[in-house]
């Protein structure tokens, strides 16, 4: 009778103290996006200028953060190697934990946009892009009807990224023009000769992957065009975009498995002797071995 007694309220103190102990905690922290997008910065003579980057970072907890900036080519004062274009640049972090960004030189008129997909859609505009790499009677240029780059990262850590070098090519005078590829595999090399010498360098779709310390996921960077000038000595890199470390943060257990275990089993069983003590003691009966007395 004893037995029968303490089945059913038995029952029902093990399945709520097990749920306490068990009760989910729902997700601690929100999914979490970065990405950045600078179009251009060029060192010479130890100086260096900049259009500046966008910088944009989602905890998840709002809706999708952008960051955009466009200007023409003389904004960046102190510089002779880009000489027409339009600078633009624009990042975007989604709440869903993805990001993406694009950055470059267009012509005149032209733009560049983050789709919600994370894609990049770009308007060349008009009369072009222009690097002077050298000077004089043989000048050297870079002409294209836009150099830009574009990344995305997604919230479980894949990155992806693309260079697109519209109608590009180094034009030597008096020398047919080198064509550079539109879709140029990464990290391809150029050397831009005149009259047989090499008088700068040029990196197409230079890219870096790399595993981000605060995310431990993984972290794209894109640039378009490197451009190293070899004399006088200039460097520069058009269109840099960087996309993640992003998080994708999971429901967590209020208490860790082990302590569920150890401190569930614990719980339990305290309930159990509880109540089997106050229901004896209410039938007014006694757990005292009869020997004993």
């Amino acid at each position: 009778m004893i037995r029968s007694s303490l089945r059913r309220p038995g029952l029902v103190v093990a399945a709520a103290a097990t749920a306490l102990v068990l009760l989910p905690a729902g997700t601690a922290l929100a999914d979490t996006s970065t990405a950045t997008a600078n179009a251009a910065w060029v060192t010479a003579l130890g100086a260096t200028v900049s259009t500046g980057t966008e910088s944009v970072r989602n905890d998840g907890s709002q809706a999708t953060v952008t960051s955009t900036n466009g200007t023409g080519a003389t904004a960046l004062a102190g510089q002779s190697l880009i000489t027409a274009g339009t600078f633009v640049q624009t990042a975007r972090a989604f709440a869903d934990g993805s990001s993406a960004a694009c950055a470059g030189l267009v012509g005149s008129g032209g733009s560049l946009t983050v789709n919600d997909d994370g894609s990049c859609t770009v308007r060349a505009g008009t009369g072009g892009v222009r690097l002077n790499l050298t000077g004089g009677l043989n000048a050297a240029t870079v002409r294209a009807d836009a150099i830009t780059a574009s990344c995305t990262a997604k919230a479980g850590g894949a990155v992806s990224g693309k260079a697109s070098l519209a109608n590009a090519r180094v034009v030597v005078a008096g020398l047919l023009p080198l064509p550079l590829a539109s879709q140029a595999a990464p990290n391809t090399g150029v050397d831009v000769e005149v009259l047989g010498a090499t008088v700068a360098k040029l990196v197409l779709n230079e890219q870096a992957v790399a595993a981000d310390a605060s995310s431990g996921t993984d972290r794209i960077t894109v640039s378009a065009l490197d451009v190293v000038v070899l004399s006088p000595a200039v460097t520069a890199a058009i269109g840099t975009v960087t996309c993640g470390g992003n998080v994708k943060v999971y429901p967590t257990p209020a208490v860790p498995l082990h302590a569920a275990t150890s401190g569930g089993a614990l719980a339990v069983l305290a309930a159990w002797a509880l109540l089997a003590r106050r229901v004896v003691r209410r039938r007014g009966l006694s757990l005292t071995p009869a020997g004993a007395r």
